[in-house]
């Protein structure tokens, strides 16, 4: 390809992108500031998430508040999958901006071969951001070369905050406090994919389609299609629950288990679902056991052709568990010596605890809320943590609780103020 021909493709494409950014209002996208400080001096940011997520407008975002000169190059288009030879795009690059360009953005950059060395030999001068729709992209030859120089940011549909544009859950007057929770219900039962503002429904579960075809089929050639279809609709369905290799063998007529490892390790891999481990100070007994399963985004369950059970709870815990994704979390559970289920266990620091979480969409019912009551206080005798709280749907109070010769400090908490927090 020539440079001129380059450059022109090169114009379009930003063309395009200042088009979008004038034609409306953008959401503000959390995590900027945080993503801003990787890039103070030359290092390769990867910013990573589910497709359609928002990656390629963040990216831009993040450009623009470094710098106001910087390459972008979106790969994914058609007219540059003949492109062999990287040099080229420093050629265009500095012919368009300069030799002092030192920032570049470059779009599902995995959809050319042999990137990585590319990427590799411009972080030693320059500040990169490269994204991508597939854990893999930081795996294989990227982590061979770019050894600890290089920074992950993991970047989900849009959160709570940024759809309803709230940022404290302090001081509310009643009608305030009335419209975020208005805002929270819709937000609860639609999506936080940026494009069903714009198209609604229909439009996730297309993207649903592309991560079962384009990220998971077609990546791994997958020859199986109709299993890994039936096992992707069966855990998307079971959303927020626990699931084990061996069931879903027998519900897909897949006898080979390794083979059902690698088809739910595809999913995780292309974000459209998390895995919950069991809490367990034994590694392998955390990796041998039942675990639970959540999709990155409440339309995969909203709008689903499947009818589930309890809905309510079960979105309102998927919902958790994405937020503490969002945050860093790692997802873990923890069942009592009894049986009862804590539904996560948060840490500051690997194989530490410091909080334990249930969710319960409703409290008024006084079987439910000491059913809660039960699993927090026995997890909390067995694991010595203090800090307890149940994510409700409106319920807020801080209650001194007992169980049997058991007793703890609970705070319930609703969880648009869970969510505001910001952690």
């Amino acid at each position: 390809m020539s440079v001129d021909k380059l450059i022109r493709i090169i114009l379009d494409q930003k063309d395009s992108m200042e088009e979008l950014f004038k034609r409306g209002k953008l959401v503000g996208r959390e995590g900027l500031d945080e993503a801003a400080s990787f890039l103070r001096s030359p290092n390769v940011l990867a910013v990573i998430g589910p497709r359609r997520s928002g990656k390629t407008v963040f990216s831009y975002m993040l450009a623009k508040k470094l710098s106001g000169k910087f390459l972008y190059i979106n790969f994914f288009d058609e007219r540059l999958s003949t492109l062999d030879n990287y040099d080229v795009i420093l050629r265009a690059a500095y012919q368009l901006y300069g030799a002092d360009l030192d920032l570049f953005i470059f779009d599902e950059i995995q959809e050319l071969q042999g990137w990585e060395r590319f990427v590799s030999r411009l972080r030693n001068n320059n500040r990169v951001i490269i994204t991508g729709s597939n854990a893999g992209i930081l795996g294989g030859e990227l982590s061979v070369y770019l050894t600890g120089r290089y920074i992950k940011f993991f970047l989900l549909p849009f959160s709570f905050r940024e759809v309803c544009g709230s940022k404290s859950d302090t001081r509310l007057s009643t009608k305030e406090e009335s419209l975020i929770l208005e805002c929270f219900r819709k937000y609860l039962f639609s999506s936080g994919f940026p494009e069903y503002y714009l198209f609604g429904k229909m439009i996730v579960n297309q993207i649903f389609e592309d991560i079962i075809f384009k990220d998971c089929i077609y990546r791994y050639g997958i020859k199986n299609v109709r299993a890994f279809r039936e096992l992707s609709s069966i855990l998307v369905s079971q959303f927020s629950s626990q699931f084990n290799y061996r069931k879903l063998s027998n519900a897909t007529g897949m006898p080979d288990i390794n083979s059902v490892k690698n088809y739910v390790q595809f999913l995780e891999d292309s974000f459209l679902i998390f895995i919950s481990y069991i809490f367990s100070k034994k590694p392998r007994t955390r990796y041998l056991t039942s675990k639970k399963v959540y999709v990155s985004d409440l339309g995969f369950a909203n709008f689903s052709s499947v009818e589930t059970a309890k809905k309510e709870s079960r979105l309102l815990e998927n919902l958790v568990a994405i937020e503490l994704k969002r945050r860093g979390k790692e997802l873990l559970f923890y069942k009592t010596k009894d049986g009862y289920e804590v539904d996560f266990v948060t840490g500051s620091k690997e194989g530490q605890v410091d909080e334990l979480i249930q969710v319960s969409y409703a409290v008024d019912n006084e079987i439910t809320k000491q059913r809660e009551i039960r699993a927090l206080l026995h997890a909390r005798k067995e694991l010595g943590i203090t800090n307890l709280s149940v994510i409700t749907y409106d319920y807020e109070s801080v209650e001194s609780v007992k169980w049997h010769r058991m007793e703890g400090k609970i705070k319930f908490l609703p969880a648009w103020k869970w969510l505001l927090q910001n952690k």
